[in-house]
């Protein structure tokens, strides 16, 4: 009979540690699946190298995976004319706005935004939003190669539905309550972990075909001092008068809700008095007592002896 596959060995190749075979009385384990255990398990030299991007002498051409974002800094000498014109542009090149945050001050009028847009119609676009105002402040153009992890993610998440698939056919042959158990519990944290590299190539995915574009658009204006108008006196007076009144009342109902103190300070200082009363009745008791014994001294007659 052939070599059989503990539970032991089954969280081993599910963790990526080293694969082994182990007999036990238990599932048994065809050459294809303990291949494919094999295969996984540790994510061996042979699936980083499969992984891996192709060397520059490879003949085999790689679609690369790029991350472009753009930063602009707009100067116009018509806020509302040159927005009208950005919305177009951004309409017609079938962008969509994420963020719109619009500032207005004694010194400048401004908006923040932030775009995305198909990675394909990113550099006409940005080429187009530089040329629509009086000055392009800045242009900053960040780009990041996500290749490497993109294909290492898909490497992984193909080697995880092969354990998949195995510990499925393992389920089947299963024959207990306890390895049942055993293996669903490790199918779970096998597809939890698909689920993980799922989500996150699908994110890598919308980062790639969809580009960001942070705007910022301003006018400078002269500056004008305009005066804040103020109250009337009569209205400033009637306020404070009324505030006024109504800061006592507070006050007034604070010091009423700390009756408990006051009750407290009454007894301690009612105890003070007190004692300061006795110790002086005890002293005055004392002096009374020696006054007594002298005087019980001089009346006592002195007796005479014969020599």
């Amino acid at each position: 009979m052939k070599k059989q596959i503990t539970l032991l060995a089954l969280i081993g190749l599910v963790t990526f540690s080293c694969a082994g075979r182990y007999e036990d009385k238990g599932i048994p384990v065809t050459k294809q699946e303990e291949m494919i255990l094999s295969e996984v398990a540790d994510y061996s030299p042979e699936v980083r190298s499969a992984a891996a991007p192709a060397a520059p002498g490879n003949s085999v051409t790689l679609d690369r995976k790029i991350i472009k974002n753009v930063r602009l800094g707009i100067e116009t000498g018509n806020f509302a004319e040159t927005r009208q014109k950005l919305d177009s542009i951004l309409s017609a090149y079938g962008a969509t706005l994420i963020r719109d945050n619009q500032f207005n001050d004694s010194y400048r009028i401004s908006c923040d935004l932030e775009v995305k847009v198909d990675a394909k119609k990113l550099e006409p676009l940005t080429a187009e939003l530089a040329s629509i105002g009086k000055r392009l402040e800045y242009k900053n153009v960040e780009a990041a190669d996500v290749t490497e992890e993109f294909i290492d993610i898909e490497a992984r998440l193909k080697n995880m539905k092969k354990v998949e698939a195995s510990l499925i056919d393992l389920l089947r042959k299963a024959k207990t309550v306890d390895e049942i158990i055993r293996v669903e519990e490790k199918l779970g944290q096998i597809r939890a972990e698909i689920d993980g590299y799922t989500g996150r190539l699908k994110y890598l995915s919308s980062q790639v075909a969809q580009s960001t574009i942070y705007i910022n658009l301003y006018q400078k204006v002269e500056f004008k001092y305009e005066p804040t108008e103020t109250p009337k006196f009569t209205e400033r007076l009637l306020s404070a008068i009324d505030k006024g009144w109504k800061g006592f009342v507070t006050a007034l109902l604070f010091l009423i809700r700390l009756w408990p103190l006051y009750v407290v300070a009454i007894l301690i200082w009612l105890s003070i008095k007190w004692f300061k009363a006795y110790r002086v009745q005890r002293k005055e008791e004392k002096k009374a007592e020696k006054k007594r014994e002298k005087k019980q001294k001089k009346d006592k007659p002195v007796e005479s002896g014969t020599y």
